[in-house]
């Protein structure tokens, strides 16, 4: 006698999301290859590409967007890793180290519009425009 087992969706998800993370694992810790950030990277721009084009998610320019940023970024760790594999390791583990921080990624960006008067306006307006949006009922 066989006993078929039914996978729930939940399960299937988890399923799905360990063997992705398989294919391209989150580099964790110590020194990252950029080749190896610029797959991670790469297998969630594919996910969101499939599910873009797909029939069974609704279309969305911030999902889009998204997609695109990934490409970039897995493109320039890519390319870096080809030019340099020193330096790409030392920028890969830098992103990483930002991501696994709370105030990195803030700093860096601050630091790297190179002026306080824009950063600070940046800030504002987006902090405006998160307003409006929410009152608008937009994601």
């Amino acid at each position: 006698m066989s006993t078929t087992e039914t996978t729930t969706p939940a399960k299937r998800v988890k399923q799905i999301c360990a063997r992705l993370a398989e294919i391209a694992p989150y580099p964790e810790h110590g020194e990252v290859a950029a080749d190896t950030l610029a797959r991670w990277l790469a297998v969630r721009a594919q996910v969101i590409y499939r599910q873009q084009l797909g029939i069974d998610a609704p279309w969305s320019r911030d999902q889009i967007d998204l997609m695109t940023i990934l490409y970039a970024a897995a493109q320039a760790l890519a390319a870096l890793d080809n030019t340099d594999p020193r330096y790409g390791a030392e920028t890969a583990t830098e992103i990483r180290d930002a991501w696994d921080s709370d105030d990195a990624i803030g700093e860096w960006l601050w630091a790297y519009l190179g002026d306080d008067e824009v950063s600070q306006e940046v800030g504002e307006l987006a902090d405006e425009l998160a307003a409006l949006q929410k009152d608008a009922g937009e994601p």
